[in-house]
């Protein structure tokens, strides 16, 4: 029965090792773009581990991988910058929490003034790490490593007519959800912000652009009669089995692109997330990958699993089947209720920190119940048409993801987030206010 159903069972471990033995390794964007994501420790451990096996000939990437990685590297430099600011304004905002001290009298003045300087070192860290962020193309030493490492080893770029045939196989896989690249089709449909991505060819070129990767890595596997570990850093559902959705935790590749690429090429393949890439080098291929480093990228993938959930909620929605406005409008009015008793009982928190353990798992428990609330009600809204309630799901998983947090971190966090799930309600507002003109909130 195995001969049959394949990819569906979880590889031996003396079918791995031939594997890595023999394959070649393959990265797709996110692999790459993740190298402005991370600190620059991670960023040389990582540059380290392409740099060997690329001198071993082992390592490659689809021309849609490059261009991609070109198009796109200087907006996540701008968007990483961003986050860099808003944390600093968030350190500046901790000594606010303590600043009343007569609220505060578990906190002798010694602790206050420990936790200042505390403060001040963690604001100049977070200054200096933020200049650290290239942001012009001529110092820009990510990509000059990129293109030194992957220097006559990456695939040639499909003809005109190639694509073509492309988006006309890719319309037929995606209307019956075919892998891989159908998850967020939606998303990729809509006119990009980038001048370097823009039109109507641009925009379907996005939308298959993971098909294109994945037709360019069997040309690739088939040229070469090498079986091939492709390795990620997202969590989509067209690409991997998923057995916790919320979580997003990969089993291993969706068995029909394991057949696919058996059919087509009698090779092998597996899908590795680079979490696992890296812990497997560090085994298998002896180079060495520090802990803080596999923890680093662990909490970048585990961040845009989160963004992707919201994506897929949407490419699931019946769009345009609006419900009755009656409805819509009970839940937008449950949200913004929420949200009031959500506000309070924040402020009440911030006011009165918890002394003892008990006091405080009750206030995390409390954050966390409130986040999955607010994911469930926007979840609710988006399948009732009202695309712009995403923003109020990303809001939820921000709060649920704070309640993890040490007090008074968690608080700060929790604030900011309650900051943006207000904007989120402005908009839904707004969206409520335009498709029914008569309706007043």
């Amino acid at each position: 029965m195995k001969k049959h159903f394949a990819g569906f069972f979880p590889p031996s471990e003396l079918e791995i090792a031939k594997l890595w033995e023999a394959c070649f390794f393959a990265f797709d964007t996110s692999t790459l773009l993740d190298l402005y994501r991370f600190s620059p420790e991670t960023q040389k451990e990582w540059l380290s581990i392409l740099r060997k096996l690329g001198e071993l000939d082992r390592v490659w990437i689809p021309h849609q991988v490059g261009k991609e990685f070109s198009i796109n590297r200087l907006d996540v430099i701008a968007d990483q910058r961003k986050k860099y600011a808003k944390a600093l304004e968030t350190v500046n905002e901790l000594p606010k929490v303590f600043e009343d001290k007569l609220r505060h009298p578990f906190l002798g003045p010694s602790t206050l003034e420990k936790l200042e300087k505390l403060i001040s070192e963690v604001a100049k860290e977070v200054i200096d790490r933020k200049g650290q962020i290239v942001y012009s193309p001529q110092k820009d030493s990510i990509l000059e490593a990129i293109f030194t490492i992957f220097d006559g080893k990456i695939g040639d770029e499909y003809s005109v007519d190639d694509l073509n045939k492309i988006i006309r196989e890719g319309e037929d896989r995606y209307k019956n959800f075919v892998a891989p690249g159908y998850a967020d089709q939606a998303e990729k449909e809509k006119e990009s912000k980038n001048e370097l991505d823009r039109g109507e060819r641009a925009n379907a070129l996005r939308k298959y652009g993971d098909l294109i990767i994945w037709k360019q890595l069997i040309d690739e596997v088939k040229t070469r009669q090498r079986p091939a570990i492709l390795v990620t850093s997202e969590r989509k559902k067209d690409w991997w089995m998923l057995y916790d959705n919320d979580k997003r935790k990969p089993v291993g590749p969706r068995p029909e692109l394991f057949a696919e690429m058996k059919e087509k090429t009698k090779q092998q393949f597996s899908l590795y997330a680079l979490t696992d890439f890296m812990t497997q080098v560090g085994t298998r291929l002896k180079q060495e990958v520090s802990q803080e480093s596999i923890k680093e990228v662990r909490a970048v993938e585990q961040g845009k699993a989160t963004e992707s959930a919201w994506v897929e909620v949407l490419d699931d929605t019946p769009l345009g089947e609006s419900g009755p406005t009656p409805k819509l409008i009970f839940f937008y009015k449950k949200v913004r209720g929420t949200i009031r008793r959500f506000a309070n009982d924040l402020e009440q928190a911030r006011l009165n920190p918890p002394f003892f353990d008990r006091e405080r798992q009750e206030q995390k428990a409390m954050i966390a119940n409130y986040g999955k609330t607010f994911v469930e009600l926007g979840k609710t809204l988006v399948m009732h048409g009202v695309e712009s309630a995403r923003f109020i799901i990303t809001s939820g998983r921000e709060i649920q993801l704070a309640a993890e947090e040490s007090f008074p971190l968690m608080v700060l966090s929790t604030q900011e987030a309650l900051t943006n799930l207000k904007a989120a309600l402005d908009i839904v507002r707004q969206h409520l206010s335009k498709q029914y003109p008569g309706w007043s909130n």
